[in-house]
């Protein structure tokens, strides 16, 4: 019922934007293509607390995207994007003496993940200042706006083996580490604000912050709890959802906390065994784009310049 009052919520401001679009003179309207370099940040079980603005810094990782954007109306856009990028989070990075904060249960649990993703989005900007005439007369003022939309993210988290296994990077979601088959393809809802100059007629240079908030608690591949029943989990499975018991913290290969070692359990001690909490994924993009815009006015080489 809640993903089906979002996407009423979103049809209706699609139908705003269309609206919009049909009293705006054609031509007025254009298209702008653009390059965009963005720090990503993920929420979700493998940070440093379980509250919305806790973020890891030493796990930013960097994003590369193109945009084509079309101004439909005096202060609406249609957007449509593609990203690729990676997230990442590491339990060694939390304080193993943090016991209000949580940090000795994560650090303890020692788990660790790197997500690879590639992005495909549409969504609305609305400006907070109206342009009603041709592009090249916009405003030179800096203009905020705020976007919303829908993405589909293609994901692959993945974490190194233990020490004794080796040491490598493996693919987590066909091991299966909670018993479940979820999906590599994650739908998200785009949420953010920025803010725009215009350095030319032709150019724009924006900066804005979007989160994505997934509908998948996979992004990391820790949700819940090791299956109730381990009989059909593979050794490197079992070996992949818990790693209390090992001496690394094997992202970095760091030797941990003598005393946030473990114990090794047997795959009928790990059955049942928690790992993560059951809120939603979501990941932070702080992003830095240049665009380019094509006029599509006959009066464009007249006023060229101005």
């Amino acid at each position: 019922m809640k993903n089906l009052r979002f996407a009423i919520a979103l049809l209706l401001l699609f139908s705003v934007q269309w609206a919009n679009a049909q009293r705006y003179n054609a031509r007025k309207q254009y298209w702008s293509l653009g390059g965009s370099v963005s720090m990503l940040n993920y929420f979700g079980d493998i940070t440093p607390s379980t509250g919305f603005a806790s973020i890891d810094f030493k796990q930013s990782r960097v994003g590369i995207g193109f945009t084509a954007e079309k101004k439909v109306g005096s202060f609406i856009s249609s957007r449509y994007g593609i990203m690729y990028g990676a997230i990442s989070g590491d339990d060694y990075n939390n304080d193993f003496y943090d016991s209000e904060g949580g940090g000795t249960g994560r650090y303890t649990r020692n788990l660790h993940f790197r997500t690879r993703m590639v992005e495909v989005s549409g969504a609305v900007v609305i400006d907070l200042f109206r342009n009603n005439s041709y592009f090249y007369k916009r405003p030179k003022i800096p203009i905020p706006y705020f976007t919303i939309g829908v993405a589909a993210t293609y994901f692959n988290p993945q974490a190194k083996t233990p020490y004794d296994l080796g040491g490598t990077w493996v693919n987590l979601r066909n091991l299966q580490t909670e018993g479940v088959n979820y999906s590599p393809i994650a739908i998200s809802v785009p949420l953010g604000a920025g803010i725009r100059y215009k350095v030319s007629p032709n150019i724009d240079f924006s900066a804005e912050m979007v989160l994505r908030y997934a509908f998948t608690d996979y992004l990391d591949d820790v949700s819940a709890t090791i299956p109730e029943n381990t009989e059909g989990m593979s050794e490197l499975a079992l070996a992949m959802a818990y790693r209390g018991s090992e001496e690394r913290a094997m992202m970095t290969e760091a030797l941990r906390e003598p005393g946030a070692i473990q114990t090794s359990k047997t795959a009928e001690q790990l059955a049942g065994k928690g790992r993560g909490g059951s809120a939603t994924d979501m990941y932070l993009a702080t992003t830095f784009k240049i665009s380019y815009i094509i006029g599509t006015s006959r009066y464009t080489a007249k006023y060229r310049g101005r």
